[in-house]
């Protein structure tokens, strides 16, 4: 019995290993001249396969040494200048500074608007002042041509008043009047004149508020007239 035999086509990875052993067999030259191209790669190279000397003066490229096999050039001239980049954000506030110096005055400022004129304010104390002045007279005197070389007369204000002046008006006795061309007041005259501090006394007391008006006066008519004279005091009263 005959047998048929059935014949298969090799696989490629068989074919690729054939290749290489021929290559193996037959050297580099072989290899240039038979081999298509790119039919040989990474997987079918042993390491350290390809040499220094293998490999063409000037035909890699930088990316094809790793991070720094490559000696560090010199470095490039500085470039120009950038343009200005954007402001950048406002930075957090800074602390407090010292204090400075005083300055110095500055110019007077030009007077302001006048003002709305205030409320009027409340009535004050009653003040020591004067609000009104007044005159009060005394009992009148009779002052004779002879007798008592002085005779006084008195005038007092009222309560609350205080005395500021004061003085005596002379008349002639109308009980005795004088003869045409003569009369007993031109030879009468004051001796003493003054306030008073107590009603009746002459003598004011240092110190006090006076309070009425004193006048003493000395009728000398006897070589002429030798008439009596009339005394009528007066004070004048502040209120």
């Amino acid at each position: 019995m005959i047998r048929t035999m059935r014949v298969h086509r090799p696989s490629p990875a068989m074919v690729v290993a054939l290749v290489a052993f021929s290559i193996a067999l037959g050297g580099t030259g072989y290899a240039a001249a038979k081999l298509p191209a790119d039919s040989v790669g990474a997987k079918q190279l042993k390491k350290d396969a390809v040499s220094s000397a293998e490999v063409k003066d000037g035909s890699l490229l930088p990316r094809d040494f790793k991070h720094g096999q490559l000696p560090k050039g010199d470095s490039g001239h500085q470039g120009d200048q950038g343009p200005k980049g954007d402001q950048g954000l406002p930075g957090d506030q800074g602390p407090k500074g010292d204090p400075g110096a005083k300055g110095d005055p500055g110019a007077k400022g030009d007077p302001g608007a006048k003002g709305d004129t205030g409320v009027t304010g409340a009535p004050g104390a009653r003040g020591q002042g004067v609000q009104s002045i007044v005159v009060r007279y005394g009992a009148t005197v009779v002052v004779p041509s002879s007798g008592p070389i002085v005779r006084d007369g008195f005038a007092s204000c009222n309560a609350g008043e205080r005395a500021t002046g004061g003085g005596a008006k002379l008349t002639n006795d109308p009980a005795a009047p004088p003869p045409a061309g003569s009369s007993a007041v031109w030879d009468t005259y004051t001796v003493e004149s003054g306030p008073t501090t107590t009603a009746g006394n002459a003598i004011p007391a240092a110190g006090g508020t006076p309070t009425g008006w004193h006048v003493g006066v000395h009728n000398a008519s006897a070589p002429n007239a030798n008439l009596s004279v009339i005394l009528n005091p007066y004070v004048i009263c502040a209120v």
